[in-house]
């Protein structure tokens, strides 16, 4: 479907208005279309960019005079890409297409009712691929996906030098043994996919991203230090009936990431979190305050299609 509008898009003009009612028509009715897929997460959003088609026919159409239906709907496609920005794999697959682009937001010929969109695509776009170069230590650079090794020594788990992917996968080894060391939990996760793409499935993405998203709370919270201490003093002004720490609640659901503080039984059976999960990191920030130990207990809410993706974690306070 993607390439297909690409075609549309990619040929001449009609020189009808008959003909051009059908082009503006069958572009509308292809994007509606895209976009109820790339409503069911990340998975299908990195498979729909993964040959680059899909963002230059975007791109082509912002310089168009669209309809008010067929700019809005390009709108709306644009914040679901920026919000799935959180994602690794989508940001490498835009961050890939973003290339590709010629000319820029501010030419003449741009829709003027995507410029905002575009804008903020690219901003995100750039902002996170800044964290991810700081994760890897540079932009070249990988990470390996042997959850052994990394538990071990996290450190060293960041790879200089070139690596290889396992070609059922995708997941990134540094060593041919590396990844026999990964054993029964990459094996099965690699047989699972390959039989899910054999069947018309994109790739998961899920999984491998989870370093990366641990990486970007663990540094909004730093960058957000001044805020998050505010609401937590003002949370603690308020009488509370349990000796439990308050919840900090990142919510990238936005384009722009929301950041609240509450007590955790607002968040209980709302955002997918077991009891077990929940009650699990109370009981460590309770302990570590016993003390004398300083953290946070986090709450991240992601995008993840038609469901919520959430995970809590107490995260304690290191010395400078």
């Amino acid at each position: 479907m993607c390439y297909v509008l690409w075609r549309v898009v990619e040929a001449p003009r009609p020189t009808t208005e008959a003909g051009e009612q059908c082009r503006m028509l069958a572009l509308l009715t292809g994007f509606v279309s895209i976009h109820v897929g790339l409503g069911h997460g990340p998975d299908w959003i990195a498979q729909s960019l993964k040959q680059t088609h899909f963002l230059q026919t975007l791109w082509k159409c912002s310089k168009e005079d669209l309809t008010a239906e067929l700019a809005k709907t390009v709108a709306e496609i644009l914040h679901t890409l920026t919000i799935n920005l959180i994602w690794r794999t989508v940001l490498r697959q835009v961050r890939i297409s973003l290339k590709k682009l010629e000319s820029t937001i501010d030419a003449p010929n741009f829709h003027h009712s995507l410029r905002k969109p575009w804008a903020t695509l690219l901003y995100v776009a750039n902002q996170r691929w800044e964290r991810r170069a700081s994760l890897h230590g540079g932009s070249d650079t990988n990470v390996c996906m042997n959850s052994k090794y990394l538990a071990n020594d996290p450190v060293t788990g960041i790879i200089a030098t070139k690596i290889q992917r396992c070609s059922g996968c995708g997941f990134a080894f540094c060593s041919a043994h590396c990844q026999k060391e990964a054993g029964d939990t990459h094996r099965k996760f690699c047989q699972f996919e390959r039989s899910q793409r054999k069947e018309g499935y994109p790739d998961g993405v899920i999984q491998r991203d989870e370093l990366f998203l641990h990486h970007i709370v663990m540094t909004d919270i730093r960058h957000e230090e001044k805020l998050v201490e505010t609401l937590i003093s003002d949370y603690h002004t308020k009488p509370n009936a349990d000796t439990y720490p308050p919840v900090t609640c990142l919510d990238y659901r936005a384009v722009s990431m929301s950041i609240s503080v509450g007590h955790w039984e607002g968040f209980r059976g709302t955002c997918g979190i077991k009891d077990s999960e929940l009650f699990q990191e109370l009981e460590r920030g309770k302990q570590a305050a016993g003390v004398g130990r300083n953290g946070k207990l986090v709450l991240s809410l992601l995008p993840c299609g038609l469901t919520l993706r959430a995970s809590i974690l107490w995260i304690e306070q290191t010395s400078a």
